[in-house]
């Protein structure tokens, strides 16, 4: 926001332009008398912000997402707060040459002299990071005022460590290559939920900022629980979910009064993909006929949220005549678990439509968009996936920045 001791000078300046207005219109025909009122009107209702008008540049796939946070800005529940501030969108229109190199039409309307919001979300494939640095390369060529990129779920995250000798961490090379290409026309880079909290770490102070979402996802499976007469127990897949994500989970459930036991599986990774259940800690005792809500950040191929679930409700009965028989019980009800990123990638579709599944409800938020993903819709239909919009918090969160105000309350 403009700094306190600014306004008087911006009112001034501001009801200065309207009496100037009003004055010419008095001796003007009664026709410009239609155009004077309007701009007055436009003076008087519409703040100035220091950083241009407010423009969002979707990537392919965001389009909806876009509309979606300008009608809130501009009609919802912000505008009936704050001031009305207008909201432009510009979609990129990206094709290939005959040789099928990219190219990308992309003019200076709304963009030159604008505050510009890119909106992206992983995973980051080639064509997805290709695209991103494309837009974030033509923002600047076309004198964005300034660019701020907002991921849903930031590409490459999940890549936060060496593996073995052949693979190298590639998480902060999309960082580097944002702040490259925008250099000092780079305000921010927003992302909810970071796989690798490290990033922030790669660029300059303040200039990586994460959203959290479990307070909403959690709250969301908590009422739905409770509203069903659910007795549950919250339940994390590793300590490293435990130390992310236990103390608002906790912070939840005072605030809706209710007192939840606790455990905290511990694994051993024998791969990129898979994982063994080693052993349980915490609340054991009280798992038994319970259902259980695990949280953790993302699922991919959903094979740790499955092995988890399936170590959880085993029974005796189900190993008879087994040779690998589990040495602890728990005998879970059910499980529900919940994530911020729905990745669902390899067999994770057809593992969630299994009828055999041991995981019975999968909780996620669109920070990957659903709705362009078909395969999703039969298990969102069948009440196996339930998707937590994100929409109204990234909203508010452009619409703080954009007035340089404190995201912090969004987070």
């Amino acid at each position: 926001m403009i700094k306190s001791h600014l306004r008087p000078v911006r009112n001034v300046l501001r009801h200065g332009a309207a009496r100037l207005l009003r004055n010419i219109a008095d001796k003007a025909d009664p026709a410009f008398s239609t155009v004077k009122l309007d701009v007055v009107s436009c003076i008087d209702e519409c703040p100035i912000c220091p950083n241009g008008g407010l423009t969002l540049v979707p990537l392919p796939g965001h389009e909806e997402l876009a509309g979606q946070i300008k009608a809130k800005i501009t009609k919802g529940s912000i505008s009936r707060q704050f001031k009305p501030t207008p909201v432009n969108i510009v979609n990129p229109s990206f094709g290939s040459h005959d040789n099928e190199e990219p190219f990308l039409k992309l003019g200076k309307d709304k963009i030159g002299g604008y505050d510009c919001m890119v909106l992206a979300s992983g995973p980051g494939t080639y064509k997805m990071i290709m695209q991103l640095l494309i837009i974030l390369w033509y923002l600047v060529g076309r004198d964005a005022r300034r660019i701020t990129v907002i991921f849903g779920y930031c590409p490459l995250s999940r890549s936060d460590k060496d593996e073995g000798n052949l693979i190298l961490a590639l998480a902060p090379i999309i960082v580097y290559l944002i702040a490259a290409i925008c250099g000092e026309k780079l305000s921010k880079i927003i992302s909810a939920d970071l796989h690798s909290s490290q990033l922030v770490l790669s660029a300059k102070p303040g200039k990586v900022t994460e959203i959290q979402m479990m307070r909403r996802v959690a709250t969301t499976l908590l009422m739905d629980a409770k509203k069903a007469g659910k007795r549950l127990t919250i339940g994390f897949p590793d300590d490293s979910a435990a130390k992310r994500f236990e103390n608002i989970i906790k912070t939840v459930c005072k605030e809706h009064k209710l007192d939840m036991p606790v455990i905290v599986a511990y694994k051993r990774r024998s791969g990129s993909s898979k994982t063994d259940i080693t052993y349980i800690i915490g609340d054991v005792n009280r798992i038994k006929g319970s259902v259980v809500a695990t949280f953790d950040d993302e699922a991919a191929t959903v094979g740790s949220n499955l092995g988890l679930a399936e170590t959880l409700t085993r029974t005796p009965k189900d190993d008879e005549g087994r040779k690998d028989k589990q040495k602890v019980y728990y005998e879970a009800s059910a499980v529900w678990a919940a994530v911020i990123h729905g990745v669902l990638c390899g067999p994770a579709i057809d593992r969630l439509s299994n009828p055999t599944k041991s995981v019975e409800r999968l909780y996620i938020t669109d920070t990957i968009p659903v709705h362009n993903r078909p395969e999703l819709q039969p298990l969102i239909d069948n009440g196996t996936i339930r998707v937590i919009e994100w929409m109204d918090d990234i909203a508010w969160a452009i619409y703080m920045h954009h007035w340089n105000r404190n995201i912090r309350g969004v987070r």
